[in-house]
């Protein structure tokens, strides 16, 4: 049994059909043991209510199993073909390994590669907004005899790796961004230790350059508040006239005084050699940024009580300096 980012208990499981294999997720437990018995006994299963959707970390389609699907047995008329084994084909899928110089020649974004290296994390975790949630991410480097490259960790996987160790990484995902291949992980891709010595030094290392520009900013080109969901930190659909928000992702019904608010801003600032940089600052920052402006304004609010219209102010107001990276994160404000 495993638990989903909106902590959710779910199993999967292959399904082998007539003329293919295909993944099966089940988001209801109380059918684990009936499809665990099917697996021992060999047995038919006959499935029906169920959903097929697309990994859209895999590009696979997947059989979805919920509390309205049903489990039965087949009638015999409905058996057409024989339980087999995987395939000799399937298990090398599974076992073998690739190196970082042939995933960089020969694999394509998306694809799924096994492969074994030493972590070396470059930077903390740090917390990011996508698609209305709010994630951990860690920047890695990945190194074997053949070369390194970039490995990028997500939520609960940022606390399984400890840096400087060796592990091998099982259906890892290839990615592609501004033409550079990268491995990050799923839910599908498993993690273990391993004792493979890695001699070679990491070709790829942090860059430990940092920049400052000074406040107030140039512009504000985009400013977000939004409430986001307690238990799996979704963007909570608005709810101007009722005092109840549901998570359209998790289900849960909560008061909207008691939910929590965020915010983020892109703006624009012009450095010291007139370049323009646009940096995208989260709330953890922008309630630092907010202290310092407190006092020197006088302002007496409490950052929640903060309004769009307030935190931009803020920000074509405030005096502070900001600390970025060299890819416009930001490290500091002071």
């Amino acid at each position: 049994m495993k638990r989903s980012q909106a902590n959710n208990d779910y199993f999967d499981a292959t399904l082998q059909l007539k003329d293919k294999s295909m993944r099966a997720v089940c988001f209801s437990p109380d059918k684990h043991s009936s499809m665990k018995s099917k697996l021992e006994s060999t047995s038919p299963i006959k499935i029906s209510n169920y959903n097929i959707k697309r990994n859209r970390y895999t590009d696979q389609d997947e059989l979805h199993i919920n509390k309205r699907t049903k489990l039965s047995d087949p009638n015999k008329t409905e058996i057409t073909f024989d339980f087999t084994e995987i395939t000799k084909e399937e298990q090398e899928d599974t076992e073998s390994t690739h190196s970082i110089q042939e995933i960089m020649a020969n694999e394509n974004a998306k694809s799924k590669v096994n492969i074994t290296g030493r972590v070396t994390q470059i930077e903390l975790p740090t917390t990011i907004t996508s698609n209305g949630k709010t994630l951990t991410k860690q920047e890695c480097t990945l190194t074997d005899e053949t070369g390194s490259m970039r490995l990028v960790l997500w939520e609960e996987d940022t606390k399984r790796i400890q840096s400087g160790n060796t592990y091998k990484f099982c259906k890892a995902i290839v990615k592609s961004y501004q033409q550079q291949k990268y491995i990050t992980l799923n839910k599908q891709t498993s993690i273990e230790s391993s004792t493979t010595q890695v001699h070679r030094k990491d070709a790829i290392t942090n860059d430990n350059s940092q920049n400052t520009v000074t406040c107030p900013a140039e512009a504000v080109e985009r400013l977000t508040t939004y409430l986001s969901c307690t238990k799996c930190n979704s963007f909570l659909p608005s709810n101007d006239s009722g005092k109840i928000i549901r998570c359209s992702n998790c289900g849960m019904a909560k008061l909207k005084t008691k939910c929590i608010k965020r915010a983020f801003a892109k703006v624009l600032f012009v450095t010291a050699v007139q370049k323009d940089v646009t940096l995208t600052i989260f709330d953890d920052k922008l309630s630092v940024l907010y202290a310092i402006y407190k006092k020197q304004s006088g302002h007496d609010k409490e950052f929640s009580q903060l309004t769009e219209e307030d935190l931009t102010e803020m920000l074509l107001s405030v005096n502070a300096t900001i600390t970025y990276t060299h890819n416009n994160r930001v490290l500091a404000i002071s």
